[in-house]
Order: C-alpha cells, then sequence, then structure tokens
C-alpha cells in the first residue's frame, strides 16, 4: 500500500519473507511505483534516507504493524545485493513522524497547568540549558 501524500509505504504480508520483501522494495517499488523506501549502502559513507517511510504489517490485515529500516548491503562485500530490514513494533500510543498534530490531543492525559507558549518558553530560558 502506497500512501503519497504521507509518504509512507505499507508492506502487508501474511509471514515475514525478507528476502520477498527485500525484493519489493529494491526491485517491485521503484521499477513498477517510482517509489523508494530504502537507503542505499551502494550510494557511499553514509546512505540518504529514503524519501518514503516504511512499515510493515505481519499477518495481514489485522497483523501487527512495525515502522522499517530498510537497507541495501554493499555489493562489493557480499557479492551480490542482499537487503537488511530492521523491524520496530508500533503500539497504539506511540507518535508518530506522520501524525497530525491535532491527533496528539489527548494522548498524554489532562494538563495540571495550562500556559502560554510565551509563559512557557520564558520558564524555560529561566531554567537555563543545563537543567
Amino acid at each position: 500500500m502506497i500512501d503519497n501524500e504521507k509518504m509512507i509505504v505499507t508492506v502487508i504480508a501474511n509471514v515475514f519473507d525478507s528476502s520477498l520483501i527485500g525484493w519489493i522494495l529494491t526491485k517491485a517499488l521503484p521499477e513498477e511505483h517510482e517509489v523508494v523506501a530504502f537507503s542505499d549502502d551502494n550510494s557511499g559513507w553514509t546512505p540518504k534516507r529514503p524519501p518514503y517511510s516504511l512499515r510493515i504489517r505481519i499477518g495481514g490485515d489485522d497483523g501487527q504493524e512495525f515502522d522499517a529500516e530498510a537497507v541495501r548491503l554493499s555489493s562489493v562485500v557480499w557479492g551480490d545485493l542482499q537487503v537488511s530490514i530492521t523491524l520496530a513494533p508500533i503500539k497504539t500510543a506511540d507518535v508518530r513522524r506522520d501524525m497530525d498534530v491535532t491527533e496528539l490531543k489527548g494522548m498524554f492525559g489532562e494538563p495540571k497547568k495550562v500556559v502560554s507558549i510565551e509563559e512557557m518558553n520564558a520558564e524555560i530560558a529561566a531554567r537555563g540549558v543545563a537543567d
């Protein structure tokens, strides 16, 4: 599933097959949809972050979803291209980088004290950087 507005690719699989997901990310998506959701270790010392974020849902449509990062490993080291995929579980209370600020309302409980941005900045300045 490709969300071009939020720049997120979600790969939905019944079981985790790293070679199949690696192929989808490095071949099918770029060639058929012009979407890049992996970093390329062949591009230099520090690979650029891909334009699209990656999520992997294992267990079908109702399965567990993970934020993921994929890196195509250097072909010089491995002989052929391989993909390393790292998964991090998404919890329902997690703040995701694609969330709209309005979605945060109510996630952190009721405030003890309501303050303006000016009051908050003044308090931060009064405490200094060391605190």
